[in-house]
């Protein structure tokens, strides 16, 4: 896997990395559901899924990129904003928060 920074998409204060990586997104005891993370940055992610999640939604999301963490890595975050993509396929951006963040550098 390999990610590449984009100017172009850089919409929010922090550096926004897009990505090709599996997620894991969690909403309360429901089971897991399998996610594509598309972009990542210190606040937040973007996310495809199958999985239908409700706008300020809470969602623990499970992150798989190994080309910036060494292992699978879990931060609690809110449903930003959705996109339906197409029947049973939608884009999300979660917000992780101000005391949540992750380290990119």
């Amino acid at each position: 896997m390999e990610f590449v920074y984009s100017p172009a998409f850089h919409r929010r204060s922090q550096e926004r990395f897009k990505v090709d990586a599996s997620a894991i997104i969690m909403a309360g005891q429901e089971v897991k559901q399998s996610a594509i993370l598309k972009d990542l940055s210190a606040r937040g992610a973007g996310i495809l899924s199958n999985y239908l999640l409700k706008a300020s939604q809470e969602v623990s999301v499970i992150i798989q990129a190994p080309f910036f963490f060494t292992g699978p890595l879990q931060r609690e975050a809110k449903v930003a904003w959705s996109n339906k993509i197409k029947e049973n396929l939608w884009e999300y951006g979660f917000d992780f928060g101000l005391d949540n963040q992750i380290e990119l550098s």
